[in-house]
């Protein structure tokens, strides 16, 4: 149920996936290397103005060689162990 969002060019391990407000977690799957899939979106965003998903890597976020992505457009932030 609900819908799908491919985020192309990863090219880490995913930990985790959630939305920032509520901290709710996020079905995902990674089909192929560098495509991380979310599963189940709600139809209407949490927040009609600004929903943040965010997504733990293992490491450093990498994107992956020759392939076409988004890290300009992404902020990275690096949630720590003073998070």
């Amino acid at each position: 149920m609900g819908r799908e969002l491919i985020l192309p060019g990863i090219g880490n391990q995913v930990e985790d996936v959630y939305f920032l407000a509520s901290q709710a977690r996020i079905r995902f799957s990674i089909p192929e290397h560098g495509r991380l899939l979310l599963h189940g979106l709600p139809v209407e965003p949490p927040d009609p103005f600004d929903t943040v998903i965010c997504v733990d890597f293992v490491g450093q976020p990498q994107g992956v060689k020759g392939k076409h992505h988004l890290w300009d457009k992404v902020i990275f932030a690096n949630r720590g162990a003073n998070a």
